[in-house]
């Protein structure tokens, strides 16, 4: 199995005088990030929601390229969120997490490999530096979308 993960201070580019950070507008905004995904992470393109369940939804996305992947996504009161592909690609998970250490609050992205993906992995050298890169890039747009939707929302 191979896991790509990251980890990073959940804050603001800019330090903004007097923000203070609240977990639940922070669960909000990942259950919003599950929901509408273009809002937050660049190569998402769209989001259809096909069903909701008391724990999370069934969602199709569309990437910028056009590719569409299915996906069970399971909202975790602990601050865990679970993206199962359904339809498998070269990812087979993709998990975020929201924890809270030193009096500040940290996200956690992690991408776990489908068969497929470990097949490219082990065959094509640029494979996991593009998957890793794609990934990795998001991350600060990731962040600061859900740092600021709080503020933002109504």
């Amino acid at each position: 199995m191979t896991v790509l993960s990251w980890t990073v201070p959940l804050r603001p580019a800019e330090t903004r005088a007097g923000l203070r950070l609240d977990r639940d507008e922070i669960m909000r905004s990942m259950r919003d990030k599950a929901e509408n995904p273009a809002a937050y992470i660049p190569y998402i393109a769209s989001c259809e929601v096909h069903e909701r369940y008391h724990d999370g939804i069934l969602r199709e996305i569309t990437y910028s390229s056009g590719e569409r992947v299915v996906e069970r996504v399971t909202y975790g009161s602990d601050g865990r969120f679970v993206f199962d592909v359904r339809d498998p690609i070269d990812v087979d998970r993709v998990v975020n997490q929201v924890f809270e250490s030193g009096g500040e609050f940290h996200f956690v992205l992690e991408v776990t490999l489908s068969e497929e993906g470990e097949r490219k992995a082990m065959s094509d050298r640029e494979f996991l530096k593009e998957t890793s890169s794609l990934f990795a890039g998001s991350l600060l747009t990731i962040v600061e979308a859900t740092v600021r939707h709080p503020s933002t929302a109504v």
